[in-house]
């Protein structure tokens, strides 16, 4: 079982050191919880349990105000005069007469947080502005002395005791200085600042006002709107994620935040049913989920005095429809990506088919070509071998006449005489010999070109090569 200390501790961790929501708790609980042990002997022993648990909440705020040490804050005592109020605080100032009363008991728990104004030498009230009122509604109460009709001298000790003192000496404030209008100081760092102490200004007034649903459900909108804009003005590592931070402020979860920002998507007449309490916060996100038809046939059963059976009935009905209208979006989604992935291949395949045929024009290009290389090179071959027979008569020629030398020669060897006149001499023949194997050299060149050319045509048939060859043969063999 928790004792008071842990059971107050964990509620002000939870609550960000808000003492005021845990002593005015404490303040208003029964003396037979569970978690205040205590003996069914009379008053004498529940007033002492009462007084015990406030001497532990007043202990562990001591504690956690050294710890805290106030040392973010320049702390000033400020006469009343010079507070003034946040005219950005659009929030009615109810319960002050509750808070009071806590203030009263307890003392002020939390300092004011004001922004020094040098145009006009006051302070802006940032966060506190209850507290404020309710300093203003205690001194105003106990102020003449306890004189007035109907003031308890008990509580008139507790005045004296938690409260006069703001009344003599200021009110308790932590005093940042206003660094808008400052020249030196950068226009982004100014709407910074205005930006954080806007949400400074809700968190503080949202702590203790947060029964109503569709007045959390503005601040949550406000105070994600503001974290936005703060986005926007970062970058890298100081960004942050706005719905979880908003859920931190206000101790929800992330999820708890996107239903109130659902709230929005109700058309004007369920939002206005949604801010008179006639409709839940759960009912609200469920019908923020139907489309603006389906929504004006709640308005239309809420109008015609339908219950809650009815409404839970129609709703989950439409809910239904509207998820399998959700479920065959997103079957048509994934047919659509399939038919893109599908289309995507086909165009692969156009274009695979473009190049193709491209490829076959441009080879039908080439083969045209080696065609015309192919004739030039049958010309260049009939010229060759017209040149060639005239060398075979040449060299039939020419071998006769090797013969006849030869005969002479031999024949003058027998002799010993010189060879008669006119006669070709083993000179002449040399030179005569080389002056064919050059030829032939000439026209073995154009044979490798024809045979080239001749393997590019994919075996087309040539007229005469092996003749041609057989030729060159004897030619070669001279």
């Amino acid at each position: 079982m928790q004792s008071v200390k842990e059971r107050i501790c964990k509620m002000a961790e939870r609550k960000k050191y808000n003492f005021e929501n845990a002593a005015k708790i404490l303040a208003t609980k029964t003396l037979t919880d569970p978690v205040i042990p205590v003996k069914e002997t009379g008053e004498s022993d529940q007033d002492k349990n009462r007084e015990k648990a406030e001497t532990v909440v007043q202990a562990k705020i001591r504690q956690i105000e050294n710890e805290r040490g106030e040392k973010a804050f320049n702390f000033h005592l400020i006469p009343r005069e010079k507070l003034v109020f946040n005219k950005d605080n659009e929030y009615p100032m109810e319960m002050i007469e509750q808070l009071a009363d806590t203030i009263l008991r307890f003392g002020l728990i939390h300092n004011l947080e004001v922004l020094y104004a040098d145009e006009t030498d006051s302070y802006v009230i940032e966060s506190g502005e209850r507290r404020t009122r309710a300093l203003d509604y205690l001194i105003a109460k106990f102020g003449d002395g306890g004189e007035s009709a109907g003031v308890d001298a008990a509580e008139y000790k507790m005045y004296l005791k938690n409260v006069k003192q703001y009344a003599d000496e200021g009110y308790p404030c932590n005093v940042k200085k206003n660094i808008t209008g400052n020249d030196e100081i950068s226009d982004v760092e100014q709407i910074r600042a205005k930006i954080e102490s806007k949400i400074r200004l809700r968190i503080a007034n949202e702590e203790v006002r947060r029964e109503d649903p569709a007045r959390t459900q503005n601040a949550v909108k406000e105070l994600h709107t503001l974290y936005t804009q703060l986005n926007a003005l970062s970058s890298g590592r100081d960004r942050i994620n706005v719905n979880e931070k908003v859920a931190q402020e206000f101790g929800v979860s992330a999820r708890q935040i996107k239903t109130y920002m659902s709230i929005d998507k109700l058309i004007p007449e369920l939002r206005q049913l949604f801010e008179q309490n006639s409709i839940t916060l759960k009912d609200g996100a469920n019908y923020a989920k139907l489309s603006e038809t389906e929504q004006r046939e709640i308005v239309a059963l809420i109008q015609n005095g339908g219950d809650k059976q009815e409404l839970k009935l129609l709703t989950d009905q439409l809910v239904a429809a509207q998820k399998q209208i959700k479920q065959r979006e997103a079957e048509i989604s994934t047919l659509e990506k399939e038919q893109n992935e599908v289309l995507a291949v086909k165009l692969q395949q156009e274009e695979k088919i473009r190049q193709l045929k491209e490829e076959i024009e441009n080879n039908a290009k080439s083969t045209t070509g080696h065609q015309a290389e192919l004739e030039e090179t049958r010309e260049r071959l009939a010229n060759a071998e017209g040149e060639l027979r005239k060398y075979e008569q040449l060299v039939k020629k020419i071998e006769k006449e090797k013969e006849e030398e030869r005969a002479k020669l031999a024949e003058q060897t027998r002799k010993k005489t010189d060879p008669a006149p006119g006669m070709r001499t083993a000179l002449q023949v040399e030179n005569l010999l080389q002056m064919i194997a050059g030829v032939t050299a000439q026209f073995k060149e154009i044979l490798d070109k024809y045979t080239a050319v001749y393997e590019e045509s994919e075996g087309e048939e040539i007229t005469a090569p092996e003749e041609y060859r057989e030729k060159y043969r004897q030619v070669t063999n001279l």
